[in-house]
């Protein structure tokens, strides 16, 4: 099974309703939590030198959690959320985005650990209550 199925898989059975799936992404919503998950192949990382080129690059502008599977997840966690910040600080671009790390070695465990923190960061938009 691809890497991505098993990520559709995860998140269908956590109740998300899936709206996009991409050779190396997935946007999946749950009420009004919008997350992405994005698979980095291998060693492959863009390293951007623009943060509103990230942001729009990797479709950041309507996501609440992003999620991050690779090999080595924390390396571009911490990439991604400094260029967030520089993007705060250089441009007033404001996101109310988390981050999450997922070690593809450990997909299914870290991937539930990361929705439920995301279900917590995020209760309001997770819950069906108005």
């Amino acid at each position: 099974m691809r890497i991505i199925d098993r990520v559709v898989e995860v998140l269908r059975n956590r109740g998300f309703r899936i709206r996009i799936v991409r050779d190396d992404s997935v946007k999946a919503d749950l009420n009004r939590l919008r997350t992405k998950v994005w698979i980095i192949p291998g060693d492959y990382f863009p390293w951007w030198s623009n943060p509103l080129g990230m942001i729009e690059e990797l479709e950041l502008n309507d996501i609440n959690a992003l999620f991050i599977v690779s090999e080595r997840p924390y390396v571009i966690s911490d990439y991604i959320v400094n260029n967030l910040s520089r993007a705060r600080y250089w441009f007033n671009k404001e996101l109310n985005i988390r981050v999450y790390a997922i070690n593809i070695d450990r997909l299914e465990e870290d991937l539930e650990d990361g929705i439920n923190l995301a279900i917590t960061n995020f209760y309001r938009e997770a819950s069906n209550v108005v």
